[in-house]
């Protein structure tokens, strides 16, 4: 299934963010508004994490992908960002398909013949201009939201608690242990958020 080579961002989501300040505060039962700059970092801070962790973007936004297929192909072109919301353009070869001479599911897009049968793609240079991603508070996954809050509320009772110790001993001498790991595949993140957020991982192939 071809690749695109290139992506560009055409227009830039606003914010990366994947919750709001006001439910982390909920989450919390913060009531007063002290803490809403650490609060406010806290929440980009950890939506940094859960996106780098599924190896994707999920804020929406509009971006062109660029393929160019070496052989005519019969398969989908699978495009980078998921999931498409609209497609506002499609140019093959120079030419800007009409909405007919194609359909999409997901991040799979199927060239048509003129009878809606699929056809294949040509060797050619195909540009792709789409809309793709979730809205905060309206189309974003709740369990995805939820695995982000898990993530935050972990960073905030953790304080100023080293977040790598994992057990600490005084009994007169001290001894601590620490968890080693880049948390790259998870491994640092807690069993909760790791169950909400693995459904939205990304893997490379």
């Amino acid at each position: 299934m071809p690749l695109p080579y290139k992506t560009t961002i055409l227009t830039a989501a606003a914010s990366h963010d994947l919750t709001v300040l006001e439910t982390v505060k909920q989450e919390l039962d913060i009531t007063d508004n002290d803490s809403d700059e650490e609060l406010a970092r806290l929440i980009s801070e950890q939506s940094a994490v859960a996106t780098a962790y599924c190896q994707r973007e999920f804020a929406q936004e509009t971006v062109v992908d660029v393929f160019r297929p070496e052989w005519s192909i019969s398969a989908p072109l699978k495009v980078s960002r998921t999931p498409i919301i609209s497609i506002t353009s499609i140019v093959e070869a120079g030419i800007t398909l009409g909405s007919s001479s194609y359909e999409f599911s997901d991040a799979n897009i199927w060239r048509l013949d003129i009878s809606g049968g699929r056809m294949e793609w040509p060797a050619a240079k195909i540009d792709i201009t789409y809309v793709s991603g979730f809205q905060l508070l309206t189309t974003l996954p709740r369990d995805l939201e939820r695995g982000v809050l898990v993530l935050i509320r972990q960073a905030w009772y953790s304080g100023s608690r080293d977040p790598l110790a994992i057990s600490e001993s005084v009994d007169g001498v001290g001894r601590t242990d620490y968890k080693v790991g880049s948390g790259l595949d998870g491994e640092a993140l807690p069993a909760e958020a790791l169950a909400l957020l693995s459904n939205y991982r990304r893997f490379s192939v």
